[in-house]
């Protein structure tokens, strides 16, 4: 992150940079500057609420219809995706159900079930759009999972290991399963936004 804000920096050399977080990294091209300090720059400075969408008119900038049609595309198959991804989870937790119970009657039938878990998972956690899409809007449930992740692969006593995979693990794929629907319905908006977009552009160029 600190060398994509660096990057981005140089790229704008017209534009200045302020650093206002008094305990974050230094920033190479923002100097600091208390955040009390830069209110009272700008407590006077109002925005008009339509600016962007009114540069964006006057530029006149067109839409790329193949990119924003490119953009459609990951949407759409994000947003299925997310419905394997529930199944997934669901056949994860039938095995964790049985896992803590064959760990202590039957524990080469938990080995062979504790390494399909681990499978499985790695299917959901590899997926390209994972890490991008959960880690901005769950970062603590992520964190505080990759946190006891070491312990619970160094775990050599099985039935200690399906006890951390159960409780944590299991808590994990709770909570994304709640996020779900709430990132299903966010997609399916983006795509009926692009949609009208897409038509509507093709009005124009129709009349045209």
């Amino acid at each position: 992150m600190k060398d994509g804000l660096e990057n981005l920096i140089k790229a704008l050399p017209k534009i200045e940079f302020v650093n206002s977080s008094c305990n974050g990294a230094v920033i190479e091209g923002a100097p600091f500057k208390p955040m009390e300090e830069m209110h009272k720059l700008l407590a006077s400075e109002s925005v008009d609420p339509d600016a962007i969408a009114d540069l964006i008119n006057e530029k006149n900038i067109a839409a790329d219809m193949n990119k924003v049609q490119d953009v459609r595309d990951k949407l759409l198959a994000t947003r299925e995706d997310l419905s394997n991804v529930r199944s997934e989870i669901a056949a994860i937790h039938k095995l964790m159900n049985k896992l803590r119970e064959f760990s202590r009657t039957k524990p080469a039938k938990a080995q062979n079930m504790m390494e399909s878990i681990e499978q499985m998972w790695g299917l959901i956690a590899n997926r390209e759009w994972f890490s991008p899409i959960f880690e901005s809007i769950m970062p603590i449930e992520i964190a505080r999972f990759d946190q006891v992740l070491p312990v619970i692969v160094t775990e050599h006593q099985l039935t200690r290991k399906s006890d951390l995979i159960y409780e944590h693990l299991g808590k994990l794929l709770q909570d994304i399963t709640i996020q779900i629907p709430i990132l299903e319905e966010m997609f399916s908006e983006s795509i009926r936004r692009l949609d009208k977009k897409i038509n509507s552009d093709a009005v124009i160029h129709k009349d045209i």
